[in-house]
């Protein structure tokens, strides 16, 4: 059960994002079997009262379609990143790239130290900016009230915001939470960025910690 008295949504062992994942010319996620790591993929979108056909920015321009996120909902960890890339927007979901792929694995290795949770993960802004760049304020104040349908729908209690963009954006809309470095920002940093990983995977063993 989580907080809510709702029963997990879970899949445990070996899993994909979606049956059709590899078909797409991505690598699917392979979880270690004798981990009880609960988690809920989505193989249909919650799209909560957020409009698919958003226009409030100039990203709908651009965007193949709008990524709401990935998890569980209700769910007891909310992640919030900073915006969806190639892959997420071809697909439909969040963090289904390479970086998505290390957040997961960092996730694991922290429950590793602590307990199945459940957790959905979002972004700044539903839409992919062009060329992957940076989401501009303008942008991201726009899809502020997307953001808080999800926060109020998910109800976590718990809070991870996903690199400097993400905090420098919800830093005073949440009052509590925890970062870590975004997982796109330590890919490009090589060898370099074990230590990194090592870092993230000690706060997230503290934030899942935290959760009851």
């Amino acid at each position: 059960m989580n907080q809510s008295g709702q029963p997990y949504k879970d899949i445990t062992g070996t899993i994909t994002y979606l049956d059709h994942y590899n078909t797409k010319g991505f690598e699917p996620i392979t979880l270690d079997s004798n981990v009880d790591f609960t988690i809920i993929i989505n193989k249909e979108r919650y799209n909560m009262n957020i409009p698919l056909n958003c226009t409030n920015c100039q990203l709908h321009k651009t965007r193949k379609q709008v990524v709401v996120g990935r998890g569980s909902i209700p769910a007891d960890i909310l992640f919030i990143g900073e915006a969806p890339g190639i892959s997420e927007d071809t697909i439909g979901l969040a963090f289904i790239g390479e970086g998505g792929k290390l957040l997961d694995y960092m996730i694991q290795e922290a429950v590793k130290n602590t307990h199945p949770v459940s957790y959905y993960i979002t972004n700044t802004v539903l839409c992919r900016p062009p060329e992957n760049r940076e989401p501009e304020p303008t942008e991201v104040l726009k899809c502020r009230e997307n953001i808080l349908e999800i926060i109020q729908e998910v109800g976590a209690t718990v809070f991870c915001l996903i690199g400097k963009v993400a905090e420098r954006y919800y830093k005073d809309i949440i009052p509590y939470y925890h970062t870590i470095v975004h997982p796109a920002a330590i890919l490009r940093m090589g060898d370099a960025g074990s230590d990194l990983i090592s870092r993230n995977i000690k706060t997230l063993t503290e934030m899942i910690r935290e959760v009851r």
